[in-house]
């Protein structure tokens, strides 16, 4: 009866959604950009690199053109990396390429982590998969089943679906109250419900993939994994998308830079040092590197950042972009 009930749903889906499946756009930038570095990331690429003073920095350094392609997904971590990774620059970017990752606080090593509050999150997910990737189900554990194969149209579009009969159900409300009319909106038009569904979406969580979403104790200060002996860090960096992404690390050196966090934050800031020494050990050993912003003194300035936790604002984006490429000229990042 149930099965019979989902079924009849995925027909209905099929006819009115499209299944989210692989889109090639990043290998289509890379082709197009022929980057001499590939950079990836979250916001501490996207809002706190500025992509021309990254390229103008790293070009006077070299004294030649540097070319940077960035790819950016806010909120996501290396579940989406790795997916980003093995299926769209490696089969897309020159080898020797190197790439540069972005990421704070411990979230390297959490495999589940992603903190997107909306349902965007799971469509970069789908966006970077082929076919099933068992291996990536496997390690983002128990949201793994929405990815598996069977009613793709339900899975992959269940956000849109759910918005769009709710905003169907309101307009519907409104007309038998005969207000729908006198709404006057730019963005609420006569017989658009596609216009509600878009605010709703803002304000609807529907089915949001949150699997790691951080607690509101993990939104400010706390204290990073370090794990109660080397043994215990060990198995967490084994059980992340870390030594997957470190295997591409011949074709394309790997470096990550673990952005600095804000001095207004002592437990993150005490603890780091720990995570990133036993970190930094385990992807050297991998063949990769790791960059410690947080060492770095001239980001460590009072009133760098903008909130409680990573932004650098106004010029302080300059500075850090600027800090960024001195420690990628230091370890010799596109020299390898």
């Amino acid at each position: 009866m149930v099965f019979g009930v989902i079924a009849r749903l995925e027909i209905w889906a099929e006819r009115h959604f499209k299944p989210i499946t692989f889109n090639p756009k990043y290998k289509h930038q890379i082709q197009r950009e022929r980057p001499d570095i590939i950079c990836v990331g979250n916001s501490m690429l996207g809002s706190n690199i500025v992509k021309k003073t990254f390229e103008h920095e790293l070009s006077k350094a070299y004294g030649r053109p540097i070319r940077a392609t960035f790819i950016i997904a806010g909120g996501l971590h290396t579940a989406w990396q790795y997916l980003v990774l093995k299926n769209q620059i490696a089969t897309a970017a020159k080898k020797g390429t190197p790439v540069v990752f972005f990421d704070y606080e411990d979230y390297y090593i959490r495999p589940e982590a992603n903190t997107t509050a909306t349902g965007k999150s799971e469509v970069q997910f789908r966006e970077n998969m082929l076919k099933d990737e068992p291996f990536f189900r496997s390690r983002i554990g128990s949201n793994g089943y929405y990815f598996a194969s069977g009613f793709p149209y339900l899975y992959s579009q269940r956000f849109l679906i759910k918005r769009a009969l709710i905003s169907e159900s309101v307009m519907g409300m409104l007309t038998t109250l005969g207000i729908k009319d006198s709404i006057r909106s730019r963005k609420l038009k006569k017989s658009n419900p596609d216009a509600l569904s878009w605010l709703l979406g803002s304000v609807y969580k529907g089915s949001a993939f949150r699997g790691g979403q951080a607690d509101d104790k993990e939104r400010n200060d706390r204290v990073l994994f370090q794990g109660e002996n080397e043994d215990a860090f060990e198995k967490k960096f084994n059980d992340s998308f870390l030594p997957a992404m470190l295997s591409f690390d011949a074709d394309f050196p790997l470096t990550f830079i673990l952005s600095s966090s804000n001095s207004s934050m002592p437990l993150v800031k005490s603890s780091i040092g720990t995570f990133a020494e036993r970190l930094g050990r385990h992807i050297k050993a991998a063949g990769g590197t790791l960059i410690n912003m947080n060492t770095v003194q001239s980001v460590q300035a009072h009133g760098l950042m903008h909130d409680s936790r990573h932004f650098t604002k106004g010029r302080g984006r300059d500075t850090n972009t600027k800090a960024v490429v001195e420690q990628l000229v230091l370890h010799k990042t596109l020299e390898h």
